[in-house]
């Protein structure tokens, strides 16, 4: 491996309104080396990947906004950077361009997984006018990386089909299709099952010392012991490199000493609710079947839940979670025709979506996506309550106090009037948590809560669900696919297995 220099950095500052956000007293990235960079959420990891990656402080910012980048940044290749950020950016626009209320009962996929690896603008498709050829050049290496991600059966799913973990592949794939010098991964082991985990592990290593790799995450778990060095973005300032094993010694200790500032203790803030004993269904399915377009994704699914009865749903990427859950929250028309009753009542028995979600509080990634845009946490947080994106109606006295003990209790105090959209996905994620748990629904879907989330924020917010299932206050559906994220207050597992006749079945497991 030639040991010249990438990426090199001296007396770098970031700052904001004369606040210094970020500070880099020297740094640099090797060519054809894989360094890990841990940081706990909003200490300035995602920002050093913007500066990077030239997407920060971005055209005419400095007098606008009060930017300002100064010292020595010396770059000496391309840089591209995948982020839940950029992911979320690419959802919208998807969205944007979606014509199927024109298309006289057909659905438009937009952009399939093959058309978007292979550099399709945003608003092209496989149908009609909006058609878009690949070049032939780009065709046979894009199959070649989209079979070695395990995405060959979804590569003419549209993007908005695709589930967090395929659409995280996916991104993966078009980056790595264009080979840049630096590839900058923030989180990229969020939303993957195990075994997506093991294989892009495995990948990374696979082109490790023909491109540079920086790996930014909140979870030591999360950068492999094969990288070239770790560094610790800690209170704005990012140290030099140092071997994996003394930077996770380094690590622990940060995670041990702001372990001990975020708690989660006290009474339920909610209103009084009494745990109920007589343990009426929340949730019944029976011999449930859905499928996307012609290729099914659940077959013959039987389940019931209890009050208090707390499950939590495991199974890899894309074996349909997203959707189970989407049958429960009314976002899924497919729900209708189905033999499925939620509190008590017959999907499609006159219902509407909102008598449904005023009993539920969600947290998901694809939930996130609504918030991007300008209300302030504490307004965040109190939208809960009316089961808006945004707060349209006025807020009691007692419903703003309770907003703000949570803020104060996910170590949010003081934070209650920045935007939402300027914090960092770890928090953005924390203040999404608080504003699902604000009502003490009777039935809490928590879809990878922890995701984004660094290991202090992680080991808090799991303590947050131990407390509520163990409080009585609402039943939870906790979907996870890590192991170490279990909560012992979960003792019943939902496992979405292969079907034989094609797509996911349930499986049910009980533990005493």
């Amino acid at each position: 491996m030639k040991t010249t220099q990438l990426v090199h950095i001296n007396n770098l500052q970031f700052t904001f309104e004369g606040t210094a956000l970020l500070n880099i007293p020297s740094f640099f990235i090797l060519k054809g080396a894989t360094l890990g960079i841990l940081g706990a959420n909003g200490s300035g990891k995602s920002l050093l990947a913007g500066i990077l990656a030239g997407e920060i402080p971005g055209k005419g910012r400095e007098k606008r906004y009060g930017v300002n980048l100064s010292g020595d940044l010396q770059i000496d290749g391309d840089v591209e950077l995948v982020s839940f950020r950029e992911q979320a950016l690419i959802m919208e626009r998807e969205k944007y361009y979606d014509d199927t209320e024109f298309m006289q009962g057909k659905k438009d996929p937009g952009r399939t997984v093959k058309l978007f690896v292979c550099g399709a603008p945003a608003g092209a498709s496989s149908l009609g006018a909006k058609s878009y050829q690949i070049p032939d050049n780009l065709s046979l290496e894009a199959d070649k990386l989209i079979d070695r991600f395990g995405l060959t059966t979804k590569s003419n799913r549209g993007l908005r089909y695709l589930s967090t973990g395929e659409f995280r592949k996916t991104l993966l794939c078009r980056s790595l299709l264009d080979m840049p010098d630096l590839l900058i991964l923030d989180d990229p082991f969020s939303g993957l099952d195990k075994e997506a985990v093991a294989d892009l592990n495995q990948i990374l290593k696979d082109f490790h010392g023909e491109l540079s790799i920086l790996l930014l995450s909140g979870k030591i778990s999360d950068i492999p012991e094969w990288s070239d060095g770790l560094a610790i973005v800690s209170e704005g300032v990012l140290s030099g490199t140092a071997g994996f094993i003394e930077g996770k010694e380094l690590w622990e200790q940060i995670v041990s000493t702001e372990s001990g500032h975020l708690s989660f203790t006290g009474e339920p803030i909610a209103p009084d609710i009494i745990a109920k004993t007589d343990r009426k269904p929340i949730i019944e399915m029976n011999r449930v079947d859905v499928s996307y377009l012609t290729e099914p994704i659940l077959k013959d699914l039987n389940w019931r839940v209890l009050e208090n009865d707390h499950w939590q749903i495991a199974g890899p990427n894309g074996a349909g979670k997203s959707t189970l859950l989407s049958l429960i929250t009314g976002d899924n028309p497919k729900a209708f025709g189905q033999d499925i009753s939620l509190f008590g009542r017959k999907k499609g028995s006159g219902e509407s979506v909102w008598e449904i979600k005023q009993k539920i509080g969600f947290v998901s990634g694809a939930f996130h996506l609504g918030f991007l845009k300008g209300p302030s946490i504490l307004e965040v947080i109190l939208s809960g309550y009316f089961d808006s994106v945004g707060l349209y109606e006025k807020p009691d006295p007692v419903q703003i106090e309770h907003a703000l003990t949570w803020c104060a209790r996910l170590d949010l105090g003081g934070w209650e009037d920045r935007s939402f959209k300027d914090i960092s996905f770890g928090l953005q994620r924390s203040v999404l948590i608080s504003r699902a748990m604000i009502k003490a629904p009777e039935l809490l879907i928590l879809d990878e809560p922890c995701q984004g989330l660094d290991d202090a924020h992680t080991s808090q917010v799991l303590k947050t669900i131990e407390w509520v299932g163990n409080s009585g206050l609402s039943t939870i559906l906790y979907v996870s696919h890590r192991t170490e994220q279990e909560v012992s207050s979960i003792r019943n597992i939902l496992s979405l297995v292969p079907h034989p006749e094609g797509g996911f079945t349930g499986e049910i497991d009980r533990r005493m």
